[in-house]
């Protein structure tokens, strides 16, 4: 493990619930914000591998658990499962697939089996100056507590898209300390329903040929922020005062 596992329960559980991270964005100008990390990210050339993730919590673990995400096919069919998971388990077959940036710099926020990652080898080590420059876009809009880099998901997950599903939804096992992920069918009502929790490049302008130079904001090669499209994960707010909907974990087949 790269950081201190107590510096990385420290700030896990200090970040927001969804629901208060997402307001707070929104506040914000989420939109705008977006679109200004996504040009970072196209200009290093990195919109196969890097998107953006709302920070947030699901639940609190000590310094010696984090976050993982596994890959299952159960009775209700494909799924991402993120759950509580001792550190003792982290290994190479194990990396960040998100950050939160922090005084001490990036700290991973969650992990992933590497086979659900496109690109499992991006890190702020291997990307040191995208990750500085998009550090330094966080710093200075000050949402480092609300929005920060998530890795794209791998052939793996995608080849179990069905037909029809562009979306994710994000679903809480409760009595597992556990968040779900699931395709589901487009729906126009999903939007109002429900919160975004993930965005990448959403199509509208062609992503360029060759990466940008870093700095260039030419708006003619501008990412357009599409949340509703490829790649999107949300959480249904269905009660009040809002939980996240809750579900179970369906046992392998």
């Amino acid at each position: 493990m790269s950081a201190d596992s107590s510096v990385v329960s420290k700030i896990y559980n200090s970040l927001s619930n969804v629901f208060d991270a997402n307001h707070s964005l929104i506040e914000r100008g989420r939109e705008s914000c977006l679109h200004e990390f996504l040009q970072i990210i196209s200009a290093y050339g990195l919109i196969e591998s890097v998107g953006l993730r709302l920070l947030h919590r699901h639940n609190f673990i000590s310094s010696s658990e984090v976050m993982v995400e596994r890959s299952v096919l159960d009775t209700d069919g494909f799924a991402l499962i993120t759950r509580v998971e001792s550190t003792a388990i982290l290994d190479e077959n194990f990396v960040p697939n998100s950050w939160v940036y922090a005084d001490v710099g990036f700290v991973p926020m969650e992990y992933s089996h590497v086979e659900l990652l496109n690109d499992p080898t991006c890190n702020p080590e291997t990307y040191t100056d995208f990750f500085i420059e998009l550090g330094s876009k966080l710093r200075d809009l000050g949402l480092s507590t609300l929005v920060g880099p998530a890795l794209t998901s791998s052939p793996l997950v995608e080849k179990n898209r069905p037909q029809g599903a562009t979306q994710m939804l994000e679903m809480t096992a409760l009595d597992d300390r556990a968040n779900i992920l699931r395709y589901v069918l487009d729906n126009p009502g999903l939007k109002e329903q429900h919160i975004e929790t993930f965005w990448s490049w959403g199509g509208g302008s062609e992503a360029p040929d060759s990466p940008k130079e870093p700095g260039d904001a030419n708006p003619s090669r501008a990412p357009r922020v599409n949340p509703m499209r490829t790649c999107t994960r949300i959480c249904p707010s269905v009660q009040n005062p809002p939980v996240h909907q809750g579900t179970f974990i369906h046992r392998s087949q």
